[in-house]
């Protein structure tokens, strides 16, 4: 059994993406976008630009093909973390951390995974890391050399009493160029087998793998399939669909010669009423979702190719989200509440006005970083290039989402 604990500094990365992107982004967009295609529009104004429902975008009759989605549940773990132990006789628990994705670029495969999973390694809550503070490298390092825990993998399709580690991370490699991405190389364990020599669950090498070095081509409006293992549901796998509405630019808050001040991620709307619905809760960062590829925002001659995005990076929602921390510190309960809604409700209108999309605030906003060639080739390329020691013992807080 595994412990799993809220995770907080999720909750502080989200509430400071709110504080970056939702303010800033409101005011930089919102005099920016062009109104909608009048033939889509839909009457909803907001700032004077005219919002489309999701079902008025261009790929709204796109569906997701039931294979797509068996792939990315097949391919799915989930990520467990344990101290690395000082003192040997002392249990070190093991935390659930994040979900993953097992990925192949034809030579290796590899688990995608978001950045912010790693706080204790890079000091980065939201693990945007800022190319100044890295210089002489080629995009990503390895923090592996750094890590204070042991990383396992596990496959949460097997009932919890069964799972058994199917690999152990021996490489951590960070994107350094304000992207929330890591790839982790592993080491495949040993099953544990039954008497007559069979073993418990699958192994490793028995999981499915999604091609990694393919760029997705994706169309507003088209229906994605969706697969993670939240706290909300004692870590146990939940799917779901959403819609994919189009590219957000979120402000990443550094700036400097030769660093983007924003980075791009893929924004998929879902409907959960309640968090063991919600594929994006907490414990869901570093899950993927599929759907079919387009171009031109058609699917003809594609032949159904499966595109791929992710990993999950950060979400929206203003119905139960566990951070109703205030923005101006205010004992009052009544009060944070408020200033809390009041956030996520400018964070819900930046992305309206940068997309031109209606958003309910009944939806979750779910972010998942888009991760372009050089960015994936860098992550491959950079185990063993370990990123400069911690400037102090020790580390930060455990990450997660």
């Amino acid at each position: 059994m595994h412990n799993s604990v809220p995770n907080m500094v999720e909750a502080i990365a989200d509430k400071g993406r709110q504080i970056v992107g939702g303010l800033a982004l409101s005011a930089a967009f919102m005099g920016s976008i062009a109104p909608a295609d009048a033939a889509h529009a839909h009457h909803e104004e907001l700032g004077g630009i005219q919002l489309r429902q999701p079902n008025q975008l261009p790929g709204h009759t796109i569906d997701v093909p039931a294979r797509a989605a068996s792939l990315l549940a097949r391919a799915s773990v989930k990520v467990y973390a344990t101290p690395i132990e000082e003192e040997p006789g002392y249990p070190a628990p093991t935390t659930a951390l994040c979900s993953g994705v097992k990925v192949a670029d034809g030579y290796h495969t590899y688990i995608s995974i978001a950045a912010h999973c790693f706080e204790s390694e890079t000091l980065s809550t939201d693990g945007v890391l800022n190319p100044l503070e890295f210089p002489s490298n080629n995009g990503a390092l390895d923090f592996f050399n750094r890590a204070h825990y042991t990383y396992n993998i596990e496959d949460p399709q097997v009932p919890p009493l069964d799972r058994q580690t199917l690999a152990t991370a021996d490489g951590i490699a960070v994107s350094t160029e304000s992207n929330d991405v890591a790839l982790l190389k592993v080491i495949p364990s040993a099953p544990e087998t039954t008497k007559t020599g069979q073993p418990y669950g699958p192994t490793y090498e028995q999981l499915s793998a999604i091609p990694y070095l393919r760029q997705p081509d994706l169309t507003p409006g088209q229906k994605v399939a969706m697969y993670s293992t939240p706290q909300s549901t004692d870590n146990e796998p939940i799917k779901a669909s959403g819609t994919y509405i189009g590219q957000y630019y979120s402000l990443t808050g550094d700036y400097g010669p030769g660093v983007s001040p924003t980075r791009p991620v893929d924004v998929v709307l879902t409907h959960p009423k309640q968090p063991y619905q919600d594929v994006c809760y907490y414990g869901g960062s570093g899950s993927g979702f599929v759907a079919k590829e387009t171009r031109h925002d058609s699917t003809a001659g594609l032949g159904g190719k499966v595109a791929a995005s992710g990993p999950l990076s950060g979400r929206i929602n203003s119905l139960y989200d566990p951070y109703l921390d205030p923005v101006v510190y205010n004992n009052n309960p009544e009060t944070q509440l408020k200033q809390s809604l009041a956030m996520e409700n400018e964070w819900r209108i930046a992305v309206e006005a940068q997309l031109g999309v209606a958003i309910s605030p009944k939806d979750t906003i779910c972010e998942y970083s888009v991760v372009g060639d050089n960015t994936k080739n860098a992550l491959v390329s950079a185990f063993g290039h370990f990123a400069p020691p911690l400037p102090l013992k020790g580390g930060g807080n455990m990450g997660g989402k």
